[in-house]
Parts: C-alpha cells; structure tokens; sequence
C-alpha cells in the first residue's frame, strides 16, 4: 500500500491539533539576559527568547532576542508551531545613572607644561573613576 504525503500532513496536523485542544501545549517561554540586568545609561543588555516559531515583546519587537537600554519590566510572548504560546516571567532591567563628578585640582591656575597636578573629586561614590 502506497501513502501519498499529503495523506501523511494530513494525518500529522490531526495528530497534533489533537494535542493541541486535549491540552497538549508544552510552550515555557522564558529569557535569558546576556550580561547584567544593572546597566549605566549609556549600555544596553540582550535579551533572548527561549526556541519558538514566533516572538512578541513587551515592546512590540518580534526578534528572538533584544537589546534594550532603558529601564523597566520586559517579557515575550513565544508562539510555537502548532500555535501554543506562553508568556514569560518579567525581567526588570535597571539602569544607573551617569556619574556627576566635580573635579578638583590641589593647585590654581594657571598651569605650565611640566607642572605636575593632582585630581580629585569630593564625591565619595565616584572616587574609583578619577
């Protein structure tokens, strides 16, 4: 007995969209940061979509994966092929503000080539960065 292959998709979508209505929808999306969920303002992070047929982020992007530099909640919707989909659980990014350091010097102007200038800041969070 020979079997055509549009009998055999046709057998293959009954099979599956049985799955699919008994319940069988077995979708967990879910995301991956690559990097920090911390930030400072002037970087980004990528987020990345578990496998899936199709994607909707909470900005409205459809990638597998996104960059994103501003802060607040981010979540996909990943569809697979059969038409299952499932949200994931929120990713909070979290960006930090650009220092505001006041740099001093222990001399007064005006300087001349050769002179030798110390710099600090005031600033104890920002102390690391002069």
């Amino acid at each position: 007995m020979k079997h055509s292959s549009t009998s055999f998709c046709i057998l293959l979508f009954a099979l599956l969209s049985q799955a699919v209505f008994a319940g069988g929808c077995d979708v967990n999306a879910s995301i991956t940061v690559n990097g920090s969920t911390t930030i400072c303002s002037n970087d980004s992070v990528e987020l990345i979509a578990n496998s899936g047929a199709s994607y909707l982020w909470t900005n409205g992007a459809t990638t597998q994966s996104i960059w994103v530099n501003q802060p607040g909640p981010n979540r996909v919707n990943v569809t697979d092929c059969v038409g299952c989909s499932d949200n994931s659980n929120f990713v909070f990014i979290n960006v930090l503000p650009s220092p505001n350091a006041t740099i001093l010097s222990d001399q007064l102007p005006p300087y001349c080539m050769g002179d030798t200038v110390t710099l600090f800041t005031l600033s104890l969070p920002f102390d690391d960065f002069v």
